[in-house]
């Protein structure tokens, strides 16, 4: 199940810090930096969406900021399309598998869902290069707009993302495991 709320709802932001604190405790991010991990300012300011399991329990999520001076302005001065874009940040997955499904894929990809709903289809965000070099090897549509910055212990980049090229990307994954279940071969 997916969820949206504002970060002045004080009672579903506290799931989403413990959830956080989990998700980086377990993480390979640098344990020096947990605290600037776990929650800032901007925590309040932005949007989140959280995915839960089927027994309801919080597993994965993410914030977006939509307006106002982004998180990523503080460490980042290229071009930002602020009007068609938002800044997805403090992504954390406490379970990368449940209940059949990828619960990163099923959260970026239902918050892409949410950013062209909003038509806001640029997504922008710091991710380290490790992580967006395996997204990119993977296929995954992607553009890396920054040289290297270091922010929390760790050599990170600015990429973009178009939502709309990643749900297409993700669907056509998801036609392709159908095909295959059904007992069809595409070369």
């Amino acid at each position: 199940m997916i969820e949206t709320f504002e970060g002045s709802d004080i009672e579903r932001l506290k799931v989403v810090l413990d959830l956080r604190r989990v998700a980086f405790a377990g993480s390979r991010r640098d344990q020096r930096s947990a605290d600037a991990w776990y929650t800032d300012a901007y925590d309040s300011q932005c949007r989140h969406v959280l995915v839960r399991d089927s027994e309801g329990e919080p597993i994965a999520s993410l914030r977006m900021a939509l307006a106002g001076h982004w998180p990523i302005e503080d460490r980042y001065s290229g071009a930002l399309d602020k009007e068609r874009g938002v800044e997805f940040g403090r992504l954390g997955v406490a379970h990368f598998q449940k209940d059949g499904k990828r619960i990163l894929h099923e959260l970026v990809v239902s918050a892409s869902r949410i950013c062209v709903e909003l038509e806001r289809p640029f997504i922008y965000g710091m991710t380290i290069a490790p992580f967006w070099t395996a997204l990119k090897k993977a296929g995954v549509p992607l553009t890396v707009l920054s040289d290297t910055i270091h922010a929390y212990g760790e050599e990170q980049n600015v990429i973009l993302f178009d939502a709309r090229k990643l749900i297409a990307f993700y669907d056509a994954i998801q036609a392709r495991r159908l095909s295959v279940s059904n007992g069809e071969y595409r070369k």
